[in-house]
């Protein structure tokens, strides 16, 4: 049989070699990270991560964070200072909406300072004591977020309760997870303590003000943030 010109072998090498440029175009609209064999940057690392980690969950799942702040934006003074400073409406606040909620998620320290309250409720507690995630009891799971995917713990919860601290409202935000913001501003100053949120990446996360209510007559104010 007569040999065509695209069965010579100069023909096939660029036959090959237009198809690989075929597949290089489609890598690179499909993923441009891929085609330049580069890194995604940690932002979209985090969003892919989390979708895999919500594949199956409960979709109707909701992260809110419960936070009193004083005017200077500090939650405490030190990782083992109580919150005997906020007033009396916020613990009222704070008391019905942990009814309301199926867990609650706090760090160790933030645990340790109310373990008696908290004790009689669903509780998830970041940690470092911990290799990877640890189940104590009915009610407490322990997990350490830096060696362990800890959102299949929550998985079965709809309304989920951060209260803090810092270190913990981070790993929400840093995780894209955070669905609403209760904050309550009170009239107090410290002038040194610990931030809400204490990020090492380039965070940008936008929220709106849903509502504000006064609390008192002394300046407590309760805001309500919804994400955008």
């Amino acid at each position: 049989m007569k040999a065509t010109a695209s069965d010579t072998p100069r023909s096939r090498v660029c036959l090959c070699a237009r198809r690989h440029a075929v597949l290089a175009r489609r890598v690179m609209m499909a993923d441009p990270c891929k085609a330049n064999h580069v890194l995604p940057p940690p932002s979209l690392l985090k969003a892919r991560q989390r979708q895999t980690s919500l594949t199956g969950y409960n979709s109707d799942m909701r992260c809110i964070a419960i936070a009193a702040v004083t005017i200077d934006g500090k939650i405490a003074l030190d990782a083992g200072h109580f919150s005997d400073w906020t007033s009396p409406e916020d613990k009222d606040f704070l008391h019905e909406m942990l009814d309301k909620s199926d867990v609650i998620v706090v760090g160790n320290n933030t645990y340790k300072t109310a373990i008696g309250p908290l004790s009689k409720r669903n509780c998830i507690v970041f940690t470092a004591s911990v290799a990877t995630s640890e189940r104590k009891s009915d009610t407490l799971a322990y997990c350490n977020p830096a060696s362990s995917d800890c959102i299949p713990l929550m998985r079965k919860y709809e309304k989920v309760a951060v209260l803090g601290g810092t270190q913990t409202y981070t790993w929400f935000l840093e995780n894209d997870l955070l669905d609403e913001l209760y904050l309550t501003i009170e009239p107090i100053v410290f002038g040194r303590g610990l931030n809400l949120f204490e990020s090492t990446e380039d965070v940008l996360a936008k929220f709106h003000l849903e509502s504000t209510k006064p609390l008192n007559e002394k300046g407590s104010v309760l805001l309500h943030y919804l994400k955008q």
